[in-house]
């Protein structure tokens, strides 16, 4: 059992409930406040992007970031932690690669196919990615987790068997203010073996009994 305080200023108190940051409900209040105002900067522009699988129309000023037109839009697992496209947190698979929404201009992701962690799982059916986090317990406050899997994705398609070095590697500009890096690397090569269908592997993280 654990307990620490989440973006809603609710508490995590079982694996089931951390599994609820992944399709995350609240917002970045300061950073939406400042985002909903950035139509009337300048004339607007459509872009048409395609998120996690569904076309979309989207209304944008010039200079909007992606980061900000996303949450717009409702996904609000693209989170905002430094504005500056350094701390990883508003990570998204943008054409297949890992970007930091927040540094991306959003009229240069016109015709992109864009990934959000939302797009990965639900609540009710995890992506393994997703799950490995939640049965390994890699989670204090939550909120650089979607950017983590968002890049732990990226690896995993590339790289399907990685090595502890490269999980690190990968998730280097990933910052934790928590607790640190052990538990989600463990998560990520957890994950890899359940992709794989390693049979040592159980849904629940642990070890599978022997036969």
């Amino acid at each position: 059992m654990f307990e620490t305080t989440v973006e809603t200023g609710g508490s995590i108190r079982t694996a089931g409930d951390a599994a609820k940051i992944f399709v995350p409900l609240s917002r970045n209040v300061h950073y939406d406040q400042y985002a909903s105002h950035t139509l009337t900067r300048g004339s607007s522009m459509q872009l048409d992007l395609t998120v996690n699988g569904e076309p979309k129309a989207i209304e944008a000023a010039p200079d909007d970031d992606l980061a900000s037109v996303l949450r717009r839009e409702g996904y609000t697992g693209v989170k905002c932690g430094c504005d500056g496209g350094v701390c990883g947190a508003s990570k998204v698979l943008l054409d297949g690669d890992a970007v930091m929404a927040c540094g991306e201009t959003a009229r240069d992701a016109d015709g992109a196919t864009i990934e959000t962690v939302e797009g990965l799982g639900t609540q009710d059916d995890l992506h393994p990615i997703q799950q490995a986090f939640v049965d390994t317990f890699a989670v204090q406050c939550g909120f650089c987790i979607p950017g983590m899997i968002i890049q732990a994705k990226e690896l995993l398609d590339e790289t399907p068997n990685p090595s502890e070095a490269e999980v690190r590697e990968a998730i280097d500009d990933n910052l934790c203010r928590c607790t640190g890096y052990q538990k989600p690397v463990e998560a990520i090569l957890d994950a890899a073996d359940r992709l794989n269908g390693d049979g040592a592997v159980a849904t629940d993280g642990g070890d599978r009994p022997q036969q």
